[in-house]
């Protein structure tokens, strides 16, 4: 599902693939009409965090997706200076990867990639869902015991900054605040007066359109710092 969006966003000149020596994609990176998109982007991204972000359906809970997505939001900054394994054992559905983070690269792994994990990160999918998107903190998890995290305590505790998770946390976090202004906005126009206006003839009026918008959970990826290892996520 993932290679196929990627290959249709390619062939609309959204994306393009940088490959290295032997040939291999290593990562993808927006064209100039890919950034031209950031502003709508944006814009749509603070919309359905606001109105949009529901629980999603068990049917709807891809763990592949969701992987790449967090590994595409690792602050490189943050990472120690030595190669760190993370281990991510989800449930519901029951997937188990591995994040290689080095602060020039991050691969998501669908097999052992042959070094030993340092960390071993363990919860449901759909919780892992509503840390990324800015709907619960990592460390209240930790508290409720949704997310487990096993390993030395140093790395244990450094874990917690290096993600930066969606872009849209933040307008997440507020959405709630963000609604009720809009609903009291709402309800002050309403409660006001209404001017009479010149009827409007039918050749006059304006056609009305539907927007159909795109799949929201997706608008959150744009660190082209992520590449597949030993797996077939693109």
């Amino acid at each position: 599902m993932l290679a196929e969006r990627l290959r249709k966003l390619e062939r609309s000149q959204i994306i393009e693939r940088q490959t290295g020596p032997t040939g291999r994609t290593i990562r993808y990176q927006l064209t100039p009409a890919g950034r031209d998109l950031q502003p709508v982007l944006d814009a749509v991204g603070q919309w359905a965090a606001t109105w949009a972000f529901t629980d999603p359906r068990s049917e709807e809970l891809d763990a592949d997706l969701l992987m790449v997505w967090i590994a595409r939001h690792v602050d490189h900054a943050q990472l120690p200076a030595e190669r760190t394994v993370v281990q991510f054992d989800l449930r519901d559905p029951t997937k188990r990867y591995w994040l290689v983070l080095e602060p020039a690269e991050v691969s998501v792994c669908l097999q052992h990639p042959g070094f030993d994990p340092h960390l071993t990160l363990s919860a449901d999918t759909a919780t892992m869902y509503h840390v990324y998107l800015g709907q619960t903190e990592l460390s209240a998890g930790l508290r409720a015991r949704t997310v487990k995290i096993t390993g030395s305590e140093p790395l244990r505790r450094a874990l917690t900054r290096w993600f930066t998770w969606s872009s849209f946390a933040p307008a997440s976090r507020t959405a709630d605040k963000r609604r009720q202004a809009a609903v009291r906005l709402h309800a002050h126009a309403a409660s006001r007066p209404q001017r009479a206006s010149p009827a409007t003839t039918p050749t006059q009026a304006e056609p009305r359109s539907r927007l159909s918008l795109p799949a929201t959970a997706a608008l959150a990826n744009r660190d082209p710092r992520v590449s597949p290892r030993g797996s077939n996520l693109a």
